[in-house]
């Protein structure tokens, strides 16, 4: 019974200690592909496809941060915050989009309501 405990035991600190390999490089490389990605794409996505997006950021931007901060340069910083600045603005100008194309429908729908008023 005791070896059972002790196998146990050996499993889980070896799978704790397992992170699947993912390293600082991968995690600026994977975060910078993202970017390029969304950039390409965002203003084509639909809200549930832009709110995946942003939970997918969130991982970059705060859990793998978070993991790799204190093996960060400073040069690489500066990109994680240059990645981080340029999603924000893609966020920004995604929502001034959805913005935009809601007060069109508006105005399209009031015209119509205008015109059948006016009969």
């Amino acid at each position: 019974m005791k070896s059972i405990v002790k196998i146990g035991i050996l499993v889980l600190i070896l799978l704790a200690g397992c992170d699947g390999g993912y390293t600082k490089k991968q995690y600026i490389n994977e975060f910078q592909t993202f970017i390029v990605k969304t950039e390409k794409e965002y203003l084509q996505y639909e809200p549930e496809r832009f709110i995946e997006s942003s939970l997918t950021f969130k991982r970059y931007a705060e859990k793998d941060f978070n993991r790799f901060k204190v093996e960060l340069t400073e040069k690489e910083l500066v990109t994680i915050d240059r990645l981080k600045g340029q999603y924000y603005s893609f966020a920004a100008k995604y929502a001034a989009t959805q913005i935009k194309n809601k007060t069109n429908s508006f105005y399209r729908q009031l015209d119509v309501l205008i015109d059948e008023l006016k009969k």
